[in-house]
């Protein structure tokens, strides 16, 4: 990887975000349309965004005509962060897991190749087992517990053998404007019951979408492309899920909300998971060269 200060690497004109009405995108397309020409590709959902340069286009990348439909798009740079996230649903739905994760993958890493475009792959802290006691670097070998961390590590594989300008960007717990995940859980939660349950021994860090967006807006500047992992997360010594709603409800001001430490085996969910994911981004933090947010700084952002 080659690293250029404060200078354009090239001139990156359009740039194609998939999955771009979800979590993920949406901040996505906030931070990167500041600067680019943005192709939003969407399934289903509208993005509804007002922003001249963002054009949206409805491409269902399980079907065969998407990659004739992408290729016509002719970006310069794809961010491939459409996937089925859902990590129960995957385990029980495999064929869907497969399809929207691993073939999807294939097609839009075929596009890259026959244009020519660089690809960012995001991918997830969920291709560890949770074995290891301290925070996984890039250099760690991937062995996934359940069926999404599988699909994710096949898509992984998918590019590194197919392509030689990509960046892999491993993420974890995203949070992020349009959450409906971990955030929306604790407090819907806290509004029916003053006391709720919380998993005490898992283990990761948590990530603001907004400042993905940063993060592959600086790579994007900053670098040439030639087959690299990174791992992102926001800054900090990463945490359990009942410190992570701890600091959800203190951010809130709901102090009467009563927090019970539960063990991940006792919510009996079909995928298994890894203990600890903590992931190591020193080697993100050696090339940004510059303040980045802690996980609590940046939720207190957001839900501000």
């Amino acid at each position: 990887m080659v690293y250029r200060e404060l200078q354009m690497v090239e001139a990156i004109k359009k740039i194609l975000i998939t999955g771009a009405s979800g979590l993920l995108g949406g901040d996505l397309i906030k931070v990167l349309s500041n600067n680019f020409e943005i192709l939003a590709i969407t399934r289903e959902h509208a993005i509804n965004c007002s922003k001249r340069n963002v054009l949206e286009k409805k491409i269902d990348l399980s079907l065969n005509t998407a990659e004739k439909d992408l290729i016509k798009l002719n970006p310069d740079i794809i961010v491939h962060a459409a996937s089925l996230t859902d990590v129960d649903f995957c385990q029980t739905h495999p064929d869907e897991a497969i399809r929207n994760n691993v073939t999807a993958t294939e097609i839009v890493a075929s596009v890259a190749k026959k244009l020519n475009a660089k690809l960012i792959y995001l991918s997830t802290d969920q291709v560890f087992d949770g074995d290891k006691l301290t925070k996984y670097s890039e250099e760690d070998k991937p062995r996934p517990l359940n069926i999404y961390g599988q699909t994710k590590l096949q898509a992984e594989n998918i590019i590194k053998s197919n392509l030689k300008q990509y960046l892999i960007l491993r993420v974890s717990w995203l949070f992020g404007r349009r959450d409906k995940g971990f955030i929306n859980f604790v407090l819907k939660s806290a509004k029916k019951n003053k006391e709720i349950n919380i998993v005490c021994d898992k283990f990761s860090s948590p990530t603001y979408t907004c400042d993905v967006g940063k993060a592959i807006e600086f790579l994007i500047d900053n670098f040439t492309f030639s087959g690299e992992i990174i791992h992102f997360t926001n800054n900090g010594q990463g945490c359990s899920w009942l410190e992570y709603a701890k600091e959800i409800i203190k951010i809130c001001g709901l102090s009467d909300i009563m927090i019970k430490p539960i063990t991940l085996a006792a919510l009996n969910l079909p995928a298994p998971r890894p203990k600890s994911t903590i992931l190591d981004i020193s080697k993100f933090l050696k090339l940004y060269n510059q303040p980045l947010l802690t996980w609590q700084e940046a939720l207190n952002k957001c839900l501000a």
